[in-house]
């Protein structure tokens, strides 16, 4: 049966490319697929001894271009053989990483420093919950498998947005700013909505969208201006209808304007809560309903909705924001879900840079923090080009990553034996454990993955 590296590669590579000082590439580098094998390695077969039989491959003809680390490399790798000679049957590569490394003997565990023993990261793919939906019948984390290049694709070409339309809300500062001009010099046609109101959403005023749409008609763009607040549904539908009746269309949204209203929990009170609601969470709903319904009348669109790392991580003084934030992580996971079929895809990023409503928060760490860092992501992320869907990306000070929400392996009670408290304790580290994990792209999926597993 084929078999496939599995969570945390990148790490497992890192590891092996440590132990055999190269580097090895596939067709696509090191980060952009990861290898796939027919057959697994000599390493899996148990066989092996100090000598170095039994090893990892890469590094032996695995692949056909090799390139060495750096002269400091070879010393941290000389270093590193040092330590981990008394062990170089691959029952662990290096201490701090021992628990992600997929190369160990008959598969079993590594053993970290107090010999305590972890699960492996890796998971053969006859070992897989079987599903009938997916084809080859295996549920695969999509972290596993990330979209591979076709080869028509030109990563030469510039990325253009011409024809298309596109709403921003929030836009008549900071962030939103950024991003129409942005798109508008792509090619976009864009609705610059704001309301011109202060940070805690107090006051009005059309100075803010009028002096960015005059900017991008001053750069020979096209724009319209819109000054309605998001957080009504009469307002998200009358935004919408500012972009059908110039341009006759939506392709893109981005759901960009915000408020805050910061306070300890105890301190707060339910107007300071629904304010930030109304306009963070019901406004972005307010708006996304009309678009959505446009662009799946017309079959295509992209929707991007903006968290926050106090909503997906938690931040002190910051309850209403935080779950406003965390809420558009689910209503996208929806969105994404519902419009797949129409061609419709949408993701949420997590931007850290200094705005008005966050150098507060920064403080001096504001400075290194441009919003020029953040739009470059937002613009891939609404152009054709870009098929990913149903995602969350944390981006700021020129980094570019990933965020999940992932399901560990877990403990199963063993039935028909009802568990106990004192079990749930027992097994409380196993429950923790986050060593071989998945990532659900829906409810359904976990529960058939759940069930798949309980007909074992």
């Amino acid at each position: 049966m084929p078999w496939v590296l599995r969570q945390r590669t990148p790490t497992a590579i890192l590891c092996i490319l440590r132990r055999t000082k190269t580097w090895t590439s596939t067709d696509h580098g090191l980060l952009g697929a990861w290898p796939r094998l027919s057959e697994p390695p000599a390493a899996f077969s148990g066989s092996g001894s100090s000598t170095g039989e039994g090893r990892s491959p890469i590094g032996q003809g695995f692949c056909d271009r090799r390139e060495t680390f750096g002269q400091s490399n070879r010393r941290n790798n000389k270093e590193l053989a040092d330590k981990t000679r008394s062990n170089s049957r691959g029952k662990r590569f290096f201490r701090k990483s021992s628990r992600f490394c997929p190369y160990t003997q008959n598969n079993q565990s590594p053993q970290n420093a107090r010999g305590a023993a972890r699960p492996v990261s890796i998971r053969p793919r006859d070992r897989m919950p079987v599903c009938p939906h997916r084809e080859g019948g295996v549920y695969a984390p999509n972290l596993s498998e990330p979209r591979k290049i076709k080869e028509t694709d030109d990563m030469s070409e510039e990325i253009r947005l011409d024809g298309r339309v596109a709403i921003i809300t929030g836009a008549g500062g900071g962030l939103g700013r950024s991003y129409a001009l942005l798109l508008a010099e792509r090619g976009a046609k864009i609705v610059v909505n704001d309301l011109g109101g202060g940070v805690d959403g107090s006051g009005a005023s059309q100075n803010m969208a009028d002096q960015v749409v005059d900017e991008i008609r001053r750069s020979g763009g096209e724009a319209v201006a819109n000054y309605d607040s998001v957080a009504t549904p009469e307002a998200g539908e009358a935004i919408v209808r500012t972009a059908i009746d110039a341009f006759g269309k939506v392709d893109i949204l981005i759901n960009n304007a915000g408020i805050l209203r910061d306070r300890s929990l105890a301190k707060m009170s339910s107007d300071e809560f629904d304010a930030v609601l109304d306009v963070h969470l019901r406004g972005a709903f307010h708006v996304t309903r009309p678009a959505f319904a446009n662009m799946k009348q017309n079959g295509y669109g992209r929707i991007l909705f903006t968290s926050s790392a106090a909503g997906l991580f938690g931040n002190f003084g910051q309850a209403n924001y935080a779950a406003a934030k965390m809420g558009l992580v689910g209503l996208s996971s929806v969105v994404a879900i519902e419009g797949e079929k129409y061609d419709i895809r949408s993701n949420v990023i997590a931007p850290i840079a200094k705005t008005r409503l966050s150098e507060h928060v920064l403080g001096p760490f504001g400075d290194v923090l441009d919003i020029d860092y953040v739009k470059p992501l937002v613009a891939y992320l609404v152009s054709e080009q870009c098929t990913a869907t149903h995602e969350i990306f944390s981006v700021g000070g020129g980094k570019y990553a990933r965020v999940f929400v992932g399901l560990g392996a877990g403990w199963h009670a063993e039935r028909p034996e009802k568990p106990t408290p004192e079990m749930i304790r027992d097994h409380w580290q196993q429950i923790m454990s986050i060593d071989d994990f998945t990532v659900p792209r829906s409810a359904t999926e976990e529960i058939m993955t759940l069930g798949a597993q309980l007909q074992q």
